[in-house]
């Protein structure tokens, strides 16, 4: 196989069985239920890709994933967190332009502007916002 030419599902899974740290579990009676899942191309490069940093297998990545005990957010969860990072953005693009206006107007005379400190704590409060929703998007940190 070269460098290039893409990897045949089976030899992905035999080298996923190779990395694999440790065994799941025996299951008693065995897993003979099979579920298909249909993904894009650039998906199930993404699955292959999450499976090998864990060392795991994609079904049992995806196992793993579905049936935590605890799921760190709901689908609906995450779409406001998504929401509210967009908002998040926009208002800091905002504050970006003000503080580039203070910055040109502060060069061109030489004394800053009367609302610096404002748009600075706007800032600030910004960043905080976007920390939290971060915060509880990935709740141990990175």
């Amino acid at each position: 196989m070269s460098e290039h030419e893409p990897e045949s599902w089976d030899q992905h899974r035999n080298r996923a069985r190779a990395l694999r740290r440790k065994r799941t579990e025996n299951h008693p009676g065995g897993r003979s239920g099979r579920i298909v899942v249909k993904v894009s191309p650039a998906e199930r490069d993404e699955i292959v890709a999450q499976a090998e940093a864990g060392g795991v297998t994609p079904a049992r990545l995806l196992r793993d994933a579905v049936l935590r005990d605890d799921p760190p957010y709901t689908a609906e969860d995450l779409r406001e967190l998504i929401t509210q990072l967009f908002r998040a953005q926009t208002a800091l693009r905002a504050v970006g332009t003000n503080l580039n206006q203070m910055a040109k107007a502060t060069n061109t005379t030489g004394e800053l502007a009367d609302d610096l400190a404002h748009t600075l704590a706007a800032v600030r409060r910004y960043a905080d916002r976007v920390g939290e929703v971060v915060d509880h998007l990935v709740p141990d940190g990175l």
